[in-house]
């Protein structure tokens, strides 16, 4: 959410803190519209010592910087942060300082300039081959003041959630942001940060300071403007939208976990749901019912089908009978058609998603599904009548569709309990050797033994 949004919620640590800042305050800012401006002690793959700066959904204290004057000072002397004053950004956790020469193209694509974390020597030196006078220069940002949304603006001064600002790359005119790209596994699927023209998303250049430390600045209570419900709301929903595709998987490497959306209906690939597998630890393994899932997979997918043959009945019938066979369909329309809408609406939707996907993700669309199952089987074995009434006088008789009926209902009721009683183990938790349960793996997918995909 907004962190002006979070700021205004009841209890929020982020109502107290230091409003303005200053060269010595430590900050944590949002970058863009992807998370919190990060880095850590891994480097880039190519041997060059350049420490990784990338984009963080969660805080934590990686995403710390203080905030320097061009010549590395700290100090209240040297007044607050506003519009056109030079920063360095040093790493609290590593010391590194924010640093970008301008030229080193961005570690995915090439079409951005790189940004990464550089030591005070290193700077000092120019370039990491510390060629002298090279490059000085550049860990220098430039803020460039953008918008204010504070109740009591002061100025162009830099505050704290409610300024909204950009930090420009002093020696190359560009701006701080984000690619919108993810690094690979070396850089844990973290976003990229980049320097960005002037005439790119503007978006992706903003920066907020979203909490701010400074022991000389008395924290003070922050209010901000309250934005409208429906704002939150769409802003929200956008985000949610955004982070589910970001999460994609990584082809490169094989997750029992995962399974794409065409394989739910006939569960090709349950999941286990623990991360060791030995007779000590108590097993849950994320499997349903298979009699019943499949069947409510056949009634899905056969259901088109069986509409379109109690129509096509229903118009080729006698005259004397046509009435009743149209009712009849129209019943059964009217009382099902819901419930595989309601199947398909949940489940279609993941076959354009791009996020990493599960099992338990067609659980909505299966509750749907065994409904569905219910009502073809209900209208399969109980004899047409117009009434409730009617169809239960039919099955009190020695009609022999109602004692049919009442075999096949039994038989699938049978089924289920059986199907239930044979995998609870599984589905409740099981802290034995998992080959004590005999018959279960009914595919070869299924990894309740032996996972036989897994290459370690």
């Amino acid at each position: 959410m907004p962190v002006e949004f979070q700021a205004g919620l009841e209890g929020s640590e982020l109502q107290i803190q230091a409003v303005l800042n200053a060269y010595g305050s430590h900050v944590r800012m949002r970058l863009g519209e992807g998370g919190y401006l990060h880095s850590h002690v891994s480097k880039y793959p190519g041997g060059k010592n350049r420490q990784q700066v990338t984009i963080y959904g969660h805080a934590d204290g990686n995403n710390v910087w203080q905030l320097l004057t061009a010549k590395g000072k700290v100090g209240m002397e040297y007044g607050y942060i506003e519009d056109g004053n030079e920063v360095v950004l040093r790493h609290n956790a590593t010391g590194r300082l924010l640093y970008s020469d301008g030229k080193a193209p961005s570690a995915i694509n090439g079409k951005h300039i790189l940004v990464y974390g550089n030591t005070k020597e290193q700077v000092d030196n120019g370039t990491e081959e510390k060629k002298e006078g090279k490059g000085k220069g550049n860990e220098i940002f430039v803020v460039r003041w953008e918008q204010e949304t504070g109740r009591s603006p002061q100025g162009k001064r830099i505050r704290t959630i409610t300024t909204k600002f950009r930090l420009q790359h002093r020696n190359s005119g560009k701006y701080l942001g984000v690619s919108n790209e993810k690094y690979p596994s070396w850089g844990f699927n973290q976003g990229e940060v980049v320097l960005l023209k002037s005439g790119e998303s503007s978006k992706n250049r903003r920066v907020v300071i979203e909490r701010s430390w400074n022991d000389k600045i008395p924290e003070t209570k922050i209010e901000p403007r309250r934005s409208s419900f429906l704002r939150n709301f769409l802003y929200l929903n956008q985000r949610m939208a955004s982070s589910n595709n970001a999460l994609i998987p990584d082809r490169d490497k094989y997750n029992h976990l995962e399974s794409n959306p065409i394989t739910w209906p006939f569960m090709i690939y349950p999941m286990r749901m623990n991360g060791r597998w030995d007779a000590r630890e108590i097993k849950y393994y994320e499997i349903g019912n298979p009699i019943i899932w499949w069947l409510s997979t056949l009634a899905c997918l056969l259901y088109p089908a069986y509409l379109a043959i109690l129509y096509i009945a229903a118009v080729r019938a006698p005259i004397t009978s046509r009435d009743a066979s149209m009712a009849n369909f129209t019943r059964v329309y009217t009382s099902t058609r819901i419930l595989w809408t309601g199947w398909l609406l949940h489940y279609a939707p993941f076959f354009i998603m791009g996020r990493v996907t599960y099992l338990h993700h067609y659980l909505p669309s299966a509750y749907f599904a065994l409904l569905l199952l219910a009502a073809v089987l209900y209208n399969l074995c109980i004899p047409q009548s117009k009434t409730f009434i009617e169809r239960s006088k039919s099955n009190s008789g020695s009609n022999s569709n109602g004692w049919k009926g009442r075999l096949v209902g039994s038989l699938v009721l049978l089924l289920c309990i059986s199907g239930f009683l044979l995998f609870s183990p599984l589905t409740f938790g099981y802290q034995q050797d998992i080959r004590n349960l005999k018959h279960r793996q009914w595919l070869k997918t299924w990894n309740i033994y032996i996972d036989g995909n897994d290459l370690k």
